[in-house]
């Protein structure tokens, strides 16, 4: 029952809007709504944040999750699975690329080229829709991408398999990294959560809380999600501060396997 505002600070793997909200009045009129890159994977990325993902805000609860989709360009003659894809890779050596415009599309494709042996490298791209554009274009070999693009409705990617531990309800039929022969693949979700600033009163949080959780329990919600390439990830305050925890430490593992540096 009140006006909101949404302002899209597009940039930096959202650190650029994660420092704004951090840096806000906490009084509960200012509120960060962004994926987990922002929340866990940002410090393995850069050498010096603006803010901290978890001291600079208060939690308010997780709200979706997706995977992401390795995906080759489905118009062209090539890979149906991930096994002929890493012999296409192998025989390709370093001549083989791929695309990866965000942290967690970087560090899926790093584990896979590490754990199959692939020579290939990235070509850097600065938005996931450039990215798969160079795909199409033939430019790289492939691409994991948010599910929103690689799952849309006549996209013309073919998904190969998904960088979650489960299959997704959004394309059962695709399997997982593991399940398509890749052994050692970590499981990498894309989740978005709630925070405040820190100082924001607890009742306030709680208040939000309560509100996403009513959101999200709606069979409305849910279509639009499942729209969107996501599923509804409902959880408590102290559910997301766990959950940051636990993905906090299980990215310190994934950014060595895949030799990710800070920049």
């Amino acid at each position: 029952g009140q006006p909101v505002i949404v302002e899209n600070r597009a940039g930096a793997f959202g650190n650029i809007a994660a420092s704004a909200v951090a840096k806000a009045r906490p009084d509960g009129y200012t509120m960060l709504i962004a994926p987990n890159v922002t929340f866990v994977v940002s410090p393995y990325m850069f050498k010096e944040l603006p803010f901290d993902p978890v001291q600079s805000f208060v939690p308010v609860g997780t709200l979706t999750m997706s995977p992401f989709v390795l995906v080759v360009d489905s118009q062209k003659p090539g890979p149906a699975s991930v096994a002929e894809l890493t012999i296409l890779l192998k025989i390709k050596g370093k001549m083989a690329s791929f695309g990866a415009p965000s942290g967690i599309s970087l560090v899926a494709a790093e584990m896979y080229r590490s754990l199959v042996g692939a020579e290939a490298v990235q070509i850097p791209y600065k938005s996931m829709q450039q990215a798969l554009l160079g795909l199409t274009n033939g430019d790289i070999d492939f691409v994991f991408s948010d599910s929103t693009n690689a799952l849309a409705r006549g996209a013309r990617y073919r998904p190969l398999a998904v960088s979650t531990e489960k299959r997704s309800v959004l394309a059962p039929v695709v399997p997982t990294m593991v399940e398509a022969g890749v052994a050692g693949f970590q499981s990498i979700p894309v989740w978005f959560a709630a925070a405040f600033p820190a100082g924001t009163p607890s009742a306030i949080a709680d208040r939000m809380n309560v509100l996403f959780a009513r959101i999200l329990a709606s069979e409305e919600t849910a279509k639009f999600t499942r729209n969107l390439g996501s599923e509804v990830f409902p959880g408590s305050r102290q559910d997301m501060a766990n959950f940051q925890t636990k993905e906090i430490a299980s990215w310190a593992r994934l950014s060595k396997l895949a030799n990710i540096e800070p920049q």
